[in-house]
């Protein structure tokens, strides 16, 4: 199928997106503890995590398109539009309640498929929630914590969608 094509873009998407959030949660990070770093930097590191993060919620659907079912497409609606939301900043509180319902629900539709890691897709949705939770509470470290454990996790699912779109390797020769 044509999607599977897409799928090396798409898993790069995803690691490139988690290395910019691990990059921005040690922005924050480095501005608590050292002060100094400007908001502008975290900003453009967030907005960049979140347009690759797009291209591999595309993935995370295409690669699993079958298994996923009517919920799992459900899931992949609400959180594209939960980062669109986000990234247009009209309101990031929904943008981040709709992606993380998204995101539950394609982390259950795939808990039963296992085409990408469980664990990856679950550390990406309870890193992403802790993260959303803390920086609505005001919990900078928390949301450092969040952040890091959602970017490891999508970094994983990244690796995992790199791995599955190469060509089974050729069978020894006898």
């Amino acid at each position: 199928m044509t999607y599977k094509r897409l799928l090396p873009f798409n898993g790069w998407a995803a690691i490139v997106s988690a290395a910019a959030r691990l990059l921005a949660a040690g922005l924050i990070l480095a501005a608590i503890l050292l002060g100094g770093i400007p908001e502008l930097a975290v900003v453009v590191t967030l907005l960049i995590a979140d347009i690759f993060l797009v291209f591999a919620l595309l993935g995370v659907f295409g690669c699993q398109i079958e298994e996923l079912g009517e919920y799992g497409f459900l899931g992949f609606v609400l959180a594209e539009i939960g980062v669109m939301v986000s990234l247009a900043d009209f309101f990031p509180p929904a943008g981040s309640v709709i992606f993380l319902a998204g995101l539950l629900l394609i982390a259950l539709r795939n808990q039963r498929s296992s085409i990408l890691p469980p664990g990856g897709m679950w550390s990406w949705f309870a890193g992403s929630l802790i993260a959303a939770a803390a920086a609505s509470a005001g919990y900078a470290l928390l949301t450092v914590a969040g952040m890091l454990l959602a970017g490891s996790g999508l970094f994983w699912t990244g690796m995992h969608l790199l791995q599955i779109s190469r060509p089974p390797p050729d069978p020894p020769e006898r």
